[in-house]
C-alpha cells in the first residue's frame, strides 16, 4: 500500500475513534462537508490542510506518521 493511502486511512481511523463525521471535521477546520469528503477521496492533503486535519483530531503530523510506521495506520 502507498504510504499516501495509509496516511488518509490513519486519518479516517482517527477520525472514526473520536466520534467526528467529516461534517464535523468540515466545521473545525472551515470546509464544507463535501471538500472535506473530495479531500479524502482523492488523497489530495497540502501539507497545510493535512496539518489543520491533524490539529483538528489534536494529533501532529509526526504522530500520524508514527501511527503507520507502527503499523497502526
Amino acid at each position: 500500500m502507498d504510504e499516501t493511502r495509509q496516511l488518509v486511512d490513519a486519518l479516517k481511523r482517527c477520525l472514526k475513534m473520536r466520534g467526528l463525521t467529516y461534517r464535523s471535521l468540515a466545521d473545525r477546520i472551515g470546509l464544507s462537508e463535501a471538500s472535506v469528503k473530495r479531500i479524502f477521496s482523492e488523497r489530495s492533503f497540502t501539507l497545510r490542510r493535512l496539518e489543520q486535519v491533524c490539529g483538528a483530531l489534536d494529533i501532529s503530523m509526526a504522530e500520524l506518521v508514527r501511527m503507520v510506521d507502527r503499523g497502526n495506520g
